[in-house]
């Protein structure tokens, strides 16, 4: 007589594996209602295109003026830096890495120039800011951004039409040079 024995994890481990079998077959099976619906769904040349939103933002020519202002005020002032443009949602446009600039310095560009797209403030107002109070700048970590966040002098929003349309932040220099040459880098693409 053949005894086998079955322990609990093997038996859990088998209903396991018979459930994901269930789940695979009763999955793959569709209502006649559903595969009747894609018989009958217009072809994708039918469907109107989404329409554009004529709002301000940043193009990329206006990006990479702002950035090639920057560079040529770092470059003469002999400050090794990188730029950062974002949109107002924090996301990058444009970056720049001067040739001997720190490595670290196009994410500290990023994190100065987060603060002001999310904000539309300066990162030198976030700056003392957080100055007069760390305990509610040591919570904004959590609020959920999911971006860095780098509240120190070098960055400034950008107004399009009075709109908030994003920030442009710089690193590698001294902090009041960083946000000299991001005010260069505005300057050069028409903006404050």
């Amino acid at each position: 007589m053949l005894l086998i024995r079955i322990g609990p994890r093997t038996l859990a481990g088998l209903g396991m594996a018979l459930a994901l079998l269930v789940g695979i077959a009763a999955g793959s099976l569709r209502p006649v209602s559903l595969v009747a619906a894609d018989r009958m769904a217009p072809p994708a040349s039918a469907l109107p295109a989404p329409v554009a939103q004529a709002s301000p933002r940043i193009s990329l020519e206006m990006a990479e003026r702002m950035l090639q202002g920057a560079i040529a005020y770092a470059r003469e002032h002999d400050y090794p830096s990188s730029f950062v443009v974002l949109d107002a949602g924090g996301h990058l446009l444009a970056s720049a890495r001067m040739d001997g600039a720190a490595l670290y310095t196009i994410e500290f560009a990023r994190g100065k120039a987060y603060g002001s797209a999310v904000s539309g403030r300066s990162s030198a107002a976030l700056g003392d800011s957080y100055q007069n109070n760390p305990a509610l700048w040591g919570g904004a970590v959590s609020l959920g951004y999911q971006g860095p966040l780098l509240p120190s002098r070098g960055a400034l929003p950008v107004m399009v039409d009075g709109v908030l349309v994003g920030a442009m932040g710089g690193s590698g220099g001294p902090s009041q040079e960083d946000e000299n040459a991001v005010a260069a880098g505005l300057a050069a693409a028409g903006l404050q």
